[in-house]
């Protein structure tokens, strides 16, 4: 709560919106070449904690996927566990059964309608270039050392619907322009949820690509 209350204190202070940031820029364009991207395979561990920071229960899945000719996305669950019994079959029968942060839904920002989740807008990317029309950069820090990484901590504003914005903070290689790490919450949060981050980790494949390597929620 404390944390929340900074962040928030300090985005008042602030006297100027920026409209653009150079970095920003950049990392846009570094992500144009991959966008169309597919990962071939994600692995995804869910676990819950009670109120004393215990574990009550993990949920693992292996989940491979695949663009058609027409480059339309399939999935298949490889394998499935829960409290480590094996649950494959039954998460192949249905896939919302378990270990999945948020549902489906892409609504695009300032629409009407309800978009099936309120998390559905953390799926939509803020370096996306068709969602530059909805992304304010309301600030940029000092540098900093990320994981050997030079960086530049731009905070930002990604409407993604009615009233609803998300807002975070991206970490930009000062030499390349490349996204390092990007922190994102939502707001407002839903009525059961007290805290909510998601963070996504950028790397370069063997190809040179930018993709994302590991995505991390956490949230009460």
């Amino acid at each position: 709560m404390v944390k929340r209350t900074l962040i928030a204190a300090s985005l008042a202070a602030l006297p100027v919106v920026l409209t653009a940031h150079p970095l920003w820029s950049i990392a846009v364009e570094s992500l144009l070449t991959s966008g169309d991207l597919v990962p071939g395979s994600i692995a995804a561990i869910f676990d819950q904690y009670n109120g004393r920071g215990e574990l009550i229960s993990r949920d693992e899945t292996v989940v491979q996927l695949w663009a058609d000719a027409t480059g339309e996305v399939h999935s298949r669950v490889v394998s499935a566990k829960r409290n480590g019994e094996d649950v494959s079959d039954e998460r192949r029968d249905n896939r919302q059964s378990g270990g999945v942060p948020f549902g489906a839904g892409q609504g695009q920002a300032d629409e009407t309608g309800d978009n099936g989740s309120p998390f559905a807008g953390l799926q939509r990317n803020p370096f996306a270039p068709e969602e530059q029309l909805h992304v304010t950069v309301v600030g940029a820090g000092s540098r900093k050392v990320l994981d050997g990484t030079v960086v530049l901590p731009i905070e930002f504003e990604h409407r993604t619907g009615p009233g609803a914005v998300n807002r975070g903070t991206a970490w930009i290689d000062v030499d390349s322009g490349d996204p390092v790490r990007l922190e994102t919450t939502i707001d407002p949060l839903p009525r059961f949820v007290s805290e909510l981050m998601m963070v996504q980790h950028y790397a370069r494949n063997r190809e040179g690509q930018l993709v994302v390597e590991r995505v991390e929620f956490s949230g009460e």
